[in-house]
């Protein structure tokens, strides 16, 4: 009976700190995101500007 529930609060031990290490990965995850976010408007902007400078590279 003691060794079932030493393994038992183990278990909730690890489950606790699981939960807390993946609350921080979702956290950086999330940060992540938040940074690279501007990569894709400057893509958008690039193709934007593709469309409007290609009629007049065609006149050269």
């Amino acid at each position: 009976m003691v060794v079932s529930a030493g393994l038992l609060l183990t278990i909730i031990g690890y489950a606790r700190r699981i939960a807390r290490q993946a609350d921080e990965i979702t956290a950086a995850l999330e940060a992540a995101r938040a940074n690279t976010a501007p990569l894709f408007d400057l893509v958008r902007t690039n193709g934007h500007l593709d469309r409007i400078a290609a009629p007049s590279q065609e006149r050269r």
